[in-house]
């Protein structure tokens, strides 16, 4: 399943598409393109993927898979994680010139050339959107930038939390919020959040120096209104 959206035309390849791989072609131009639209691709099909790898290409401008997250890649093979699946997707952008127009004139030809080429190849040995699969979604980064608002705050993990499923619950669509990691963390993903966060803002007990990095963000401070001392003398 693939999808357009507002800013990306999706157009599924029927001739090349098979029982083994679904084609689409997209008016992608470069790499950030192709990962704005995974990353609604995730959101939209609730899935999660794994970076396999950059293939330079003389013939492409960029090519780049992403495995299942939860295939084998990275995970001991006894992991809950681990269930060997085999889905991947493939991102393609063609280069546009005489020879390839030549050789793909249906999408290269066109006003708006469709030279993205999007390939999801096999189909997922488990369910991808029931409540066991849902816990094992990454947290998105806009769930991150969500409880770095909170510990900005003042809140600790566990206040931030509460605080964010009592929002999530006032929602229609709730019971199928609540499983889902990406957009509701579970304990352990929010304090390791806290903790990531505690990291960069003052670098304490991770060696590094917390003045240091009060000073950093003391011009930061000052212009959100925050109390802050005068750290030029310290």
């Amino acid at each position: 399943m693939a999808f357009s959206t507002e800013h990306f035309i999706i157009e599924k390849d029927e001739e090349h598409s098979n029982e083994k791989q679904t084609i689409y072609r997209s008016n992608f131009k470069n790499r950030d393109d192709a990962k704005s639209w995974l990353t609604e691709y995730k959101k939209k099909t609730s899935t999660d993927w794994i970076c396999g790898e950059n293939y330079p290409c003389e013939k492409l401008e960029y090519h780049e898979f992403w495995k299942c997250q939860l295939s084998k890649k990275n995970k001991l093979s006894l992991s809950k994680r681990n269930l060997e699946c085999k889905v991947e997707i493939h991102i393609k952008i063609k280069k546009v010139n005489k020879s390839t127009k030549r050789n793909d004139p249906k999408y290269l030809k066109r006003d708006i050339p469709l030279k993205g080429v999007i390939i999801i190849k096999g189909q997922h040995n488990h369910p991808i959107e029931n409540h066991e699969s849902l816990q094992y979604l990454r947290v998105t980064e806009e769930t991150k930038k969500i409880f770095y608002g909170y510990f900005n705050d003042n809140m600790g993990a566990g206040e931030a939390k509460r605080l964010h499923e009592d929002t999530l619950r006032m929602r229609e669509d709730w019971p199928i919020l609540q499983p889902n990691t990406s957009l509701n963390p579970s304990d352990r993903q929010v304090t390791y959040l806290h903790e990531l966060w505690r990291q960069s803002e003052f670098g304490a007990d991770y060696g590094v120096d917390p003045l240091a990095k009060l000073k950093e963000k003391a011009e930061q401070y000052a212009k959100d209104g925050n109390f802050c001392k005068n750290l030029n003398g310290l």
